[in-house]
């Protein structure tokens, strides 16, 4: 996946981002994005938090663990091992 600046995304999308009706800023929508592309990361891939973290741009691991805990509710390492519980006793439905 590729990562994209402030500006670059700003230029990709259009400066008049706000018209979409998306109810969030465009910097806003990045950060989203990165913080579903470490999400899906953190459950699929081997890759540590630490590479995570500078794969998404972020300069400081506390920041992208504050970001992604408000987000989803977790540390990212928190929401690492809870998926590998959740795999390792999956909840059978009825």
């Amino acid at each position: 996946m590729d990562i994209f600046t402030y500006e670059e995304a700003r230029l990709l999308i259009g400066a008049d981002f706000r018209a979409i009706d998306m109810g969030i800023t465009p910097s806003e929508y990045i950060t989203d994005c990165r913080l579903e592309w470490a999400k899906n990361s953190l459950a699929y891939s081997d890759l540590s938090v630490a590479e995570i973290t500078e794969a998404i741009g972020y300069e400081h691991r506390n920041g992208f663990a504050i970001a992604f805990k408000k987000k989803y509710g977790y540390t990212p390492s928190e929401y690492r091992k809870k998926i590998k519980r959740e795999s390792e006793y999956p909840i059978e439905e009825k």
